[in-house]
């Protein structure tokens, strides 16, 4: 799968594993033609409730102390309290990956997969993220000036 898109006036161009040429990112000022174009759509989307515990306010902070649960410690099934789920019920209605119209995502937050991988991802930009009608999806965050392609099968 390759996957283009325009960042700060540069296209990048992501070839993601499945091509038989492995994965890499590479930067240029023109675009490359593919076959199939894509129209963006721009929507808004809830926080995660895990970046919610991890960087909500001091009240968010009492509600935890309340709960016997630490800030970096994400939500699970055997969360005591049932105030967070409806969160989390919302977030997932609105998370492109739920929804059978979208095939990628320009610039969102890391997913947190059952790996714990989101923790450590956070402070990375996630540039696209790929959703095609089967798994594997292709994760793509920026560090520096580094690329880091992560391939997710569930």
């Amino acid at each position: 799968m390759r996957v283009l898109l325009e960042r700060n006036g540069r296209w990048l161009n992501a070839v993601l594993p499945g091509d038989g040429q492995g994965d890499c990112t590479t930067e240029s000022s023109v675009p490359t033609r593919f076959d199939i174009p894509l129209r963006r759509r721009t929507t808004q989307s809830l926080p995660l409730v895990d970046a919610v515990f991890l960087h909500g306010s001091p009240a968010v902070g009492n509600y935890l102390e309340a709960q016997r649960r630490e800030r970096v410690r994400g939500l699970n099934d055997n969360f005591a309290d049932e105030m967070p789920h409806p969160h989390e019920k919302l977030w997932q209605e609105q998370c492109p990956c739920y929804s059978h119209e979208a095939i990628a995502l320009e610039d969102g937050r890391p997913m947190p997969w059952s790996d714990g991988s989101w923790y450590a991802l956070r402070e990375k930009e996630l540039v696209p993220w790929t959703f095609p009608d089967e798994e594997p999806w292709e994760e793509v965050f920026l560090n520096g000036n580094d690329y880091q392609v992560i391939r997710r099968i569930t």
